[in-house]
């Protein structure tokens, strides 16, 4: 070729590449979606890729027919293009998730990254029909989140378990669900990092080839009890019962689907039977007790019942039987319950110290808390922040007793100092009445002056402890229990005063320490007052657990290894879903009940220890008193 013509050549073949890239590149306007917003991105690009697999299929299906494979039709996986995108709509179900909560900030995620990748705008909007409303007819092309009430969703997906999560095709429809709303918020945070930050075929948004499930190792999944599958079970309490009772159903269930996966119903008694139950209390069901007094477990071939002389007996009693189940599970056996299994007492001693945030007392949110309190049900439980109003929605008065101590800012004759938000606050302490007895407590203010509300001349607050003294009905050992709320930076001082306060009384008991110290560990008031001087370990110290994760921040729960001994450590975490949502806090579904997460520990009292004081003489040394404090009268 000479090279005139070469230069020729290449002139014509540049105008044709320019031509074929501007037809396709940027001379069409963004199409408008179905609510008339503009999108972005190019469908005729999109569309000569489309034409392209369209050919590549004949080609193949020619082929084949040369094969002799004439009249079969090639099977190809579903497919939701990039143009398909443009026309969908984001779908969830009807009052479900909260504004504001985890499933509706990862879909809020969602649509951002999709109009970042596709320069698609897509709108979310829940699964009612309203008539006389297009906004919510049903589309083509859809993005199902959670259950709703399309078809699609129903037959998709259907065997997920309580962490279970996954998404899936079917037909013009994409389905992403969970088994709860944690595993649901996975799924989607999932969907959006491998469907759309990182899928790159530029023909397709999703095609089957992308469908993913999760599925969690539950080791009770396949647990059969007596012949019946765990899952064919419906809880039931008495309608005429305690509201303890029902909080027991429900910690059962929550129990069951934490180690199968599988989340059983539970009804008041007024439901019609079932074929196989748990019952817990005194049902109307026709079920003949072995027993009359003391915790157990019975059954036969329909019944699970869950039996004891009082509410701390049901407590210990459905605890064995989620033993029982659990040990079950792991050695991959059927659980044969014999009629009777007789629950013995133990001497352990299940405690927690949580702040409720006390400025929130919104009912759903304090259910919440008296869902996670009933989950571990200890023994005492110390609130931080409450005030008595609220204390009364935490009450759960059919298992604990309170001693309540008195408010941050109460004056001699009951009324408050100040106005102000929290000088009403308490620190209350609850212990379980069929097993303990008070014999003393008190409120002492963290000053000279430890009788009367007051506080240091360098804090912002009045800063007080409450404290009982109690006897265990069953081991006859006596205790003391210290509830805190200490301010941070002057909590060295604070918590000196009540070293003082005790040297001078109560030198020859065990004393237990928890609550919000709003100091870690290596500051002053921990390390040197609590631990050095003061004698005391963290309980999280004096255990190795599997569970016995990061300790707490500022949440402690201290004892004296010469008196006690502690087996378990949990900083509990859980989230719960939340009807309502606050627009300067949340607690939103998916989200802690409070700001702050509850310290739980299950240790005994040493009956091995030796007699001896303890001395905290040297701390009490470093404060004087204005007032000298009354003591409380010991009731015998």
């Amino acid at each position: 070729m000479k090279k005139a013509d070469f230069k020729s050549y290449v002139c014509l073949l540049m105008a044709i590449l320019m031509a074929v890239s501007l037809f396709g590149c940027g001379n069409e306007p963004d199409l408008p979606n179905d609510d008339g917003q503009q999108n972005g991105g190019n469908s005729s690009i999109i569309d000569d890729w489309e034409n392209e697999e369209n050919n590549e299929n004949e080609n193949e299906n020619e082929n084949e027919n040369e094969n002799g494979n004439e009249g079969e039709t090639p099977v190809t996986a579903p497919t939701f293009t990039i143009e398909n995108l443009k026309n969908a709509k984001i779908v969830y179900p009807s009052k479900t998730y909260a504004a504001g909560g985890q499933v509706e900030t990862a879909l809020d995620n969602l649509i951002t990254a999709i109009k970042s990748r596709f320069s698609c705008q897509l709108e979310k909007t829940i699964d009612q029909v309203l008539p006389g409303h297009d906004i919510y007819k049903e589309l083509e092309y859809e993005i199902l989140v959670g259950d709703t009430n399309r078809e699609e969703s129903e037959e998709t997906l259907t065997d997920l378990l309580q962490g279970d999560w996954g998404y899936k095709i079917n037909g013009t429809k994409l389905v992403i669900k969970g088994g709860s709303q944690e595993a649901l918020v996975l799924a989607i945070n999932a969907f959006k990092t491998n469907v759309v930050t990182n899928y790159r075929d530029p023909r397709k948004f999703y095609e089957g080839s992308l469908d993913k499930i999760t599925r969690v190792n539950r080791v009770a999944k396949d647990l059969v009890i007596n012949g019946t599958h765990i899952s064919e079970f419906t809880i039931i309490y008495p309608a005429k019962g305690t509201e303890f009772e029902k909080e027991l159903a429900r910690r059962l269930s929550d129990h069951i689907a934490g180690i199968s996966g599988h989340i059983l119903p539970f009804y008041p008694d007024g439901k019609a039977k079932g074929e196989h139950e748990i019952l817990i209390g005194e049902t109307n069901r026709s079920f003949t007790k072995l027993t009359t007094s003391g915790a157990a477990v019975e059954a036969d071939s329909k019944y699970v019942v869950i039996v004891g002389s009082n509410a701390y007996d049901y407590g210990l009693a459905q605890e064995a039987f989620s033993d029982m189940m659990e040990a079950a599970a792991i050695a991959k056996e059927e659980l044969k319950l014999p009629d009777k299994t007789p629950v013995d007492a133990t001497d352990k001693i299940k405690m927690m110290a949580y702040n409720v945030y006390g400025f929130l007392d919104d009912t759903t949110r304090c259910d919440n808390i008296c869902r996670l309190v009933t989950k571990y049900l200890p023994d005492i439980v110390g609130y931080q922040e409450p005030d008595v109003s609220m204390t009364n929605k935490l009450r759960m008065s059919n298992y604990y007793e309170w001693f309540d101590g008195k408010p941050r800012h109460t004056k001699a004759d009951g009324s408050l100092v100040s106005d102000k938000s929290g000088a009403n606050s308490i620190s209350p302490i609850g212990y379980a009445k069929d097993r303990y007895e008070l014999i003393l407590g008190d409120t002492k203010w963290c000053t000279g002056t430890p009788d009367v509300p007051s506080k240091q001349a360098e804090a912002s607050h009045y800063r007080m402890y409450t404290y009982v003294m109690l006897r265990d009905k069953q081991t006859g050992e006596e205790f003391i229990v210290v509830n805190h709320h200490l301010q941070g930076d002057v909590a060295s001082e604070q918590l000196t005063y009540m070293f003082k306060f005790f040297q001078e009384n109560y030198t020859d008991i065990p004393v237990i320490m928890l609550g919000d110290f709003n100091r870690e560990v290596g500051t002053d008031a921990i390390a040197r007052v609590v631990v050095k001087d003061g004698g005391f370990t963290s309980m999280h110290n004096m255990t190795n657990n599997p569970e016995s994760n990061s300790p707490a921040r500022i949440d402690w729960i201290f004892g004296m290894s010469c008196c006690v001994k502690c087996s378990y450590y949990k900083w509990c975490k859980e989230t719960y879903p939340d009807s309502k949502a606050y627009s300067d806090y949340t607690f939103g579904d998916g989200k802690t009940p409070s700001d702050h997460c509850p310290v739980y520990v299950e240790f005994t009292i040493r009956s091995d220890r030796e007699e001896h004081t303890h001395d905290w003489s040297k701390l009490a040394s470093e404060v004087e008193w204005t007032t000298k404090p009354t003591v409380p009268t010991r009731s015998e």
